[in-house]
């Protein structure tokens, strides 16, 4: 299990990073992240993306080129 930088647990699929928290899950072999700047906000968004996933609703943003 991950732990934060005041070495507090995470929730399963979450992780610290410098600018906030990470979220990841996997559906159907299809991996998703999504990011907050708290827990709260991240297991939040984690779980409205998996609902539209789950019911067709997800729509994945365009990757930018920075070219």
């Amino acid at each position: 299990m991950a732990v934060d930088k005041r070495g507090r647990k995470l929730p399963k699929g979450i992780r610290q990073r410098s600018d906030g928290f990470e979220g990841r899950f996997m559906y159907k072999g299809e991996t998703y992240i999504v990011h907050g700047k708290n827990i709260t906000e991240t297991q939040r968004k984690m779980t409205e993306t998996r609902y539209q996933v789950e019911h067709g609703q997800y729509i994945a943003p365009e990757e930018s080129d920075f070219r």
